[in-house]
């Protein structure tokens, strides 16, 4: 009996461990963060505020420095598709006029970039925001800077999106360029509820923020302000889950938050620095910028001395 006790007392103990919730410290370099990872968060890109660094990482290599151009003085990698082996971002160059798009394709142990064509219609000088990639790394889209709408790559042939398209906020995994509108190529322009920061992969569910402090969500039902954290201030959702019951982002005064609809629409956010304090190791979630596709991955950039990129497994909770 003694030793089938043991026995029992171990299985609990593995179990334990294979279910508890952790943060994974994805960089070792000061002042990055996460900005995007495919749906089951084995892939994350991101990059450093502070100088000119992106950078790729996976459960099997770890972190991976991006090559980028010569003279390149800021870059960011934000988005990344499904296999992980297609990255798009944008790069500053020494004397150049604003963020231009790239391309870093990662083949075995080897990655390159290629740099995109810009549309022959705008300014020289404009400048392309990078906003995100589909999942078959195919399409990728940007808001053209200082008020020229945006355009979009398929297969690294640049077109401009619809006149009536102001800006680009992001790309779903299914090809859906987003802002206040959503937009697919056989669809057209549909216009959101709200100004939507995220985007569910079939268009249904997504999030955003508002001045006035406050959370917004929308479903097929309509737009609806999920309130604030309390004394949350500026922040909004970033990132949703797949079924859009699950979103993330931040506010200001508070860090990380979560949403979750089984909570209510009203009672529903949480500040993830209280909710999972136990397993942060005294580390603060500044903001939350990704989630798998089941919610349970988020990741984004937090502070422990040096502010990194984080990668943490709520496991469920």
């Amino acid at each position: 009996m003694k030793a089938r006790t043991g026995f029992l007392t171990l299985l609990s103990a593995l179990a334990h461990t294979a279910l508890a919730q952790s943060l994974t410290w994805v960089s070792n370099v000061p002042d990055t963060l996460v900005y995007a990872m495919n749906s089951n968060a084995t892939v994350l890109v991101g990059y450093r505020t502070s100088a000119p660094y992106a950078f790729r990482w996976t459960r099997t290599t770890g972190e991976q420095a991006l090559p980028t151009p010569l003279g390149t003085i800021a870059v960011m990698a934000r988005g990344v598709s499904e296999d992980g082996t297609v990255i798009a971002g944008c790069y500053v160059v020494t004397g150049g006029q604003g963020w231009r798009p790239i391309v870093w394709r990662v083949q075995e142990n080897t990655i390159t970039y290629q740099l995109l064509p810009l549309p022959s219609d705008v300014p020289s000088g404009a400048s392309y925001l990078v906003q995100g990639i589909s999942g078959d790394g195919r399409l990728i889209a940007a808001e053209i800077q200082t008020a020229y709408g945006g355009c979009y790559w398929i297969d690294g042939q640049v077109y401009r999106l619809p006149p009536a398209v102001r800006g680009v906020q992001g790309v779903t995994r299914t090809g859906i360029i987003f802002d206040d509108y959503r937009w697919t190529q056989e669809r057209g322009i549909e216009r959101l509820p709200i100004a939507a920061w995220c985007l569910s992969p079939d268009g249904r569910f997504g999030a955003g923020g508002a001045f006035s402090n406050q959370v917004l969500y929308f479903d097929p039902c309509g737009g609806i302000s999920l309130g604030s954290a309390p004394n949350g201030g500026f922040g909004g959702g970033t990132a949703i889950s797949d079924d859009g019951r699950i979103v993330v982002g931040y506010q200001r005064n508070v860090g990380a938050i979560r949403w979750r609809r089984e909570n209510g629409f009203l009672d529903g956010i949480e500040i993830l620095n209280n909710v999972f304090a136990p397993y942060l190791g005294g580390a603060y979630l500044i903001f939350a910028q990704a989630i798998s596709a089941d919610g349970r991955y988020i990741a984004g950039q937090a502070a422990l001395g040096q502010r990194r990129a984080f990668l943490l497994d709520t496991n469920g909770r």
